[in-house]
């Protein structure tokens, strides 16, 4: 009966021991994969998203701050560069990862790649040694969006290309091209027809020269308040028909 009784006890302590270990299941809860390599660094939580042109580990997939409260005019990347020995590891676009990293050791491994020419924005060349998928739904990137958007002459609206502003069929909503930051050359605004569809790269705007356009507009185009709208900055922009 002893025997027994401290068989039990030791059975008990084994699994106190374990209950904390993040990589043993608990209570029915599956653990969430983990790829560390031990070593210290900066460690932050990002979202996963895409970076047109951008090029890195993972291609264009690169990270984005998730602490990051405001998106600039130009937000800054983490440019996912290189992975310490042993991570494998294939992030989603929209994922949430917690990361450890250190500032990445430039070389040549990426001189040959074949990219596109639009500026994905500025960013930190990273190396990654801890990547920690957090239990949280995929959520929509907050930095870029890609779609094809039709020609919309807004009646006293203003711009980048003056009144011709985008219209999104999908979600019967108004874009406001508030400024080109793209290094791409923005397309003429006289080859801009109503109706004509382009596909455009933007972020949201935090400008605060693009608001309440209609009121601080001194040459009003009519006499009618221009469609609410969202303020965009827009990145690149190519005529699809």
């Amino acid at each position: 009966m002893k025997n027994l009784l401290k068989s039990f006890a030791l059975i008990l302590f084994a699994c106190s021991m374990f209950a904390c270990n993040k990589d043993i299941v608990c209570d029915g809860d599956q653990p969430m994969p983990s790829n560390c390599s031990g070593k210290s660094g900066k460690t932050i939580t990002v979202v996963v998203s895409n970076a047109i042109c951008g090029y890195g580990v993972w291609g264009s997939t690169w990270l984005f701050p998730k602490d990051t409260t405001k998106i600039s005019a130009e937000p800054t990347w983490l440019q996912p560069y290189s992975l310490e020995n042993g991570l494998n590891y294939t992030p989603k676009n929209g994922e949430i990862l917690e990361i450890t990293y250190t500032e990445a050791k430039i070389d040549n491994r990426y001189n040959n790649i074949i990219t596109c020419l639009a500026y994905p924005g500025k960013s930190t060349p990273i190396h990654i040694l801890c990547i920690k998928p957090i239990a949280n739904p995929i959520i929509t990137p907050p930095v870029e969006v890609t779609k094809n958007l039709k020609i919309f002459m807004s009646c006293s609206g203003t711009g980048v290309f003056g009144e011709k502003w985008l219209y999104d069929e999908t979600t019967n909503s108004y874009l406001k091209p508030c400024k080109w930051i793209g290094k791409a050359a923005a397309p003429s605004f006289e080859e801009m027809n109503g109706g004509d569809i382009y596909e455009v790269y933007y972020t949201p705007s935090s400008s605060s020269e693009c608001q309440d356009n209609f009121n601080n507009n001194p040459t009003k185009l009519c006499f009618a308040a221009p469609p609410k709208s969202t303020p965009i900055d827009i990145w690149t922009m190519k005529k699809v028909k």
